[in-house]
């Protein structure tokens, strides 16, 4: 991991050293000069690690940036600071060096909008560029921006990105050089890593030891719909699995270990809580990252017992989700309700699955799944899925899976998918609509497992 650590570290720096005699985008410095006297000014403060390093790294994003990307006229890189938010985590630094590089345009414009005197302080160059990043915020933006967890640390580091423009240092001791963040950087890179070991680690480790005795499990785990069953009363379900997803060029992925809990409490109802933690691993060629860490509560009730019940006809079902605010990422809540409908034959099972929904970044949101299984009574039995989603507004993703479900024993079930996608993504940038497509590859595996945790008291009837 310290080799790891070390290489990332040594390509920031090159980027750095290479803008030593790049002009800072209209400011009479460099751009290696800029984020030196920036990081000093953070350390002068007494700012912590996190902070010295978003300091430095700041515009990281318009050196890192590929070729194409958009620009504002001579001014730099269009969403530099989301671009190096993103090379930041791909790098492996903390999400909080992440957050505060993304942030510090964001500041500004919270600043402007608060305190309309801070206009007449920025450069002309800063006020250039304020215009082509939206102005001055909204309302609903400020109130938004204010909620966020490193909202006090991102203005901070706004008042020392905007005196970090001096021409000659004015001492008395000299300013530090890249080399004085080495150790640092290095040590922030590592921890970062631990951390998201440990997390996956532990979560390993209570889901072995919860288990006790045998339940029916249902693998539903590997697919974007799910079918049309709950948890019987008093039993508890448990789904673990990895997904990697690559990008188009097959060098660089991330893990997303994802953990889901089920409980059976009422008649013919299910609780869920499910839990996905984004570990970036390598290089991903500028596309921007998910969220560290995105959760939801779902409520799944069965309306009719059918053929996946042992009875005739379709089971019907449906689910409630409140999609929680994803952890150390700038979004809100959202909710989605699914109508699902599954029938069952000797030769296989199909699940269809309609999903209407308001997504965490208040887009509507309508999603359409099927699910194709091979016959229950297959040891292992191949199925596929076909699926449809369109956030208006904002992304159009057509996908397709096909893997394999193996039943090792009643109450556990290994599963493995392959699964090929397509974004069809729309942007907006200076009032023109831009469009986009992406192919991403993904390759799911893990488990689920069930066990009854008590017996449900029987029905007394009462005699006559």
């Amino acid at each position: 991991m310290s080799d790891k650590a070390a290489n990332a570290v040594e390509r920031v720096f090159a980027l750095l050293k290479n803008a030593e005699n790049q002009d800072y985008i209209g400011e009479p410095i460099s751009q290696l000069a800029h984020a030196l006297q920036c990081g000093e000014f953070a350390a002068q403060s007494g700012a912590s690690d996190d902070e010295v390093i978003a300091a430095l790294l700041h515009d990281i994003g318009h050196l890192c940036a590929a070729e194409n990307a958009a620009k504002m006229g001579g001014f730099g890189i269009d969403s530099h600071h989301r671009i190096g938010g993103d090379f930041a985590r791909e790098l492996g630094f903390s999400e909080c060096v992440g957050a505060l590089i993304e942030g510090h345009v964001e500041a500004k414009r919270y600043l402007v909008a608060k305190h309309p005197k801070y206009l007449n302080e920025l450069s002309d160059a800063s006020k250039e560029t304020l215009k082509r990043q939206g102005g001055p915020m909204s309302d609903e933006e400020l109130q938004q921006f204010e909620s966020h967890p490193q909202f006090k640390t991102m203005l901070k580091l706004r008042t020392w990105d905007d005196r970090a423009k001096l021409i000659e240092w004015p001492g008395p001791k000299p300013l530090p050089n890249l080399e004085s963040y080495r150790a640092m950087m290095i040590k922030n890179i590592s921890e970062s890593f631990q951390r998201a070991g440990a997390r996956w680690g532990i979560a390993a480790v209570a889901a072995l030891a919860i288990v006790a005795h045998a339940g029916n499990a249902e693998a539903y785990r590997p697919f974007e719909g799910t079918a049309a069953t709950v948890n019987n009363r008093g039993e508890f379900g448990l789904a673990m699995g990895t997904g990697e997803t690559f990008d188009r060029a097959g060098n660089g992925f991330i893990l997303a270990p994802f953990i889901q809990f089920s409980f059976g409490i009422l008649p013919r109802t299910s609780f869920n809580l499910g839990v996905r933690d984004s570990i970036p691993v390598g290089p991903m060629g500028g596309r921007r990252r998910v969220p560290t860490v995105r959760s939801a509560l779902a409520l799944k009730y069965l309306f009719r017992d059918g053929t996946l019940q042992g009875k005739t006809g379709l089971s019907i079902g449906g689910e409630i989700d409140a999609l929680l605010p994803d952890v150390n990422a700038r979004n809100w809540a959202g909710g989605c309700g699914t109508f699902i409908v599954s029938n069952r034959w000797t030769w296989g099972t199909i699940h269809l699955n309609q999903t209407a929904g308001y997504t965490r970044l208040h887009n509507f949101d309508l999603q359409t799944a099927a699910i194709l299984e091979g016959p229950i009574r297959w040891a292992v039995r191949p199925v596929g899925e076909l699926y449809f989603e369109q956030e208006f507004e904002r992304v159009t993703t057509t996908a397709a899976l096909v893997g394999a479900l193996w039943r090792v024993a009643p109450s556990f079930v290994i599963d493995l998918g392959l699964r090929g996608i397509r974004l069809d993504a729309q942007s907006i940038n200076e009032g023109r609509v831009a469009f986009t497509t992406q192919y991403i590859t993904e390759a799911r595996i893990g488990f689920s497992w069930s066990t009854q945790m008590w017996e449900p008291a029987p029905k007394v009837t009462a005699s006559r």
